[in-house]
């Protein structure tokens, strides 16, 4: 991603030995995570007329360690010049807002001297996106079939038609979903290289407004594809605003592999008389839940049967075993409760919005099992 910084031209200069200095010249007051620092310093060591060395780096006051260390070995002779660090700040870093702290620190060594260091510098580090939109050259847009009834408009074209509230970004990609586009007809991204789940984090959340008065209800899919194979995330949503933003949040069960594209896609089911058009930003990935969402374990117990599945109205529950079922929870994707009922025969499931959902169903012996299940 890139983001505008601001930079300084840095009065940070630090005199050892006759002659011998190092200067801080220019870096960012802020970067972003999944962005770069490009920080440059200036050093003379005076009469040394053989090796120098010097190193750029981000320091993590709180945890004591390197976010990153460039160092440089120059040649014989080289006894002043200027170096460039680009220095990559991971996706997960910890946000200065959240309790981070970091410093830039730069030093040098002239021959026959020790480590010389430049009075350390603060630097915050601010929220990133691992998709942000910003830049139509950083991504690769197509849609997710190779004929597909839906549109896209690449974010040069596109500005964010309202910059206030939990998107400011001025960018976003606009999806047209046309009247014959059916549930898997979306927009695949990628060109972000690769993301590590077990380093990177299993939730990721989407920022989307829906610009057609017809569709304040449905559900958002990604399918995300993690080393090669595809996995599919549905959240329903419902009564949102035309017009404005939304968060929403998935969760995967995978915990290792590569994150290298994904396919946004809304519910189409190739009956809606003209077209629906959305706005999509900002895509993130995180290693917890940014809105509070309880993670369910999933334990699955073969005996328990929930049917039918997929159903619109209602569900039943049998067990092989004859325990008896004492009460049913029903949670969304986002891991947050939408039902809570004793289980007398049914389960009464017809307010739900489309989607899939998991049945946390205990039994009268108190022992829990879940089972998936999709609202038509």
């Amino acid at each position: 991603m890139k983001k505008t910084l601001l930079f300084f031209v840095a009065i940070f200069a630090t005199t050892f030995a006759i002659g011998q200095t190092i200067t801080l010249d220019s870096a960012p007051s802020s970067v972003s995570q999944n962005a770069t620092a490009s920080i440059t310093v200036s050093f003379d060591a005076g009469a040394s007329t053989v090796e120098t060395k010097l190193g750029i780096k981000i320091y993590d006051v709180v945890n004591a360690v390197n976010v990153y260390n460039q160092g440089f070995n120059d040649t014989v002779g080289e006894v002043s010049g200027t170096r460039t660090a680009n220095i990559p700040i991971p996706l997960n870093q910890l946000l200065t807002a959240d309790g981070g702290q970091y410093e830039i620190q730069a030093s040098f060594k002239p021959a026959g001297s020790g480590w010389l260091s430049i009075t350390p510098v603060a630097i915050t580090i601010e929220e990133g996106y691992l998709i942000d939109f910003q830049d139509s050259s950083t991504y690769t847009l197509a849609a997710n079939n190779t004929v597909t009834p839906v549109t896209v408009e690449w974010v040069q074209d596109f500005a964010n038609p309202d910059v206030t509230g939990i998107n400011a970004n001025t960018q976003c990609l606009k999806i047209t979903e046309l009247p014959a586009a059916l549930k898997w007809h979306g927009t695949r991204v990628s060109g972000w290289g690769n993301s590590k789940l077990e380093d990177e984090g299993q939730y990721f959340t989407l920022k989307f407004m829906s610009l057609s008065p017809g569709k304040t209800d449905g559900t958002v899919r990604l399918i995300i594809r993690i080393s090669g194979n595809n996995q599919t995330l549905d959240v329903p949503y419902s009564g949102v605003t035309v017009g404005e933003w939304n968060l929403i949040e998935f969760y995967t069960t995978e915990t290792t592999g590569y994150f290298t594209s994904v396919d946004v896609v809304f519910d189409g089911d190739g009956t809606n008389t003209q077209d629906n058009e959305f706005l999509i930003d900002d895509i993130t990935q995180k290693p917890a839940s940014v809105l509070g969402v309880e993670k369910i374990d999933f334990k699955d117990d073969v005996s328990i049967s929930l049917y039918p599945n997929p159903s619109q109205n209602t569900i039943s529950i049998s067990s092989k075993k004859n325990v008896k079922i004492a009460k049913v929870e029903v949670y969304n994707i986002l891991g947050q409760q939408v039902l809570n009922s004793e289980y007398n025969g049914n389960i009464d499931i017809s307010k739900l919005s489309k989607g899939s959902y998991i049945a946390k169903i205990f039994q009268d012996t108190n022992v829990v099992s879940t089972k998936r299940f999709v609202k038509q």
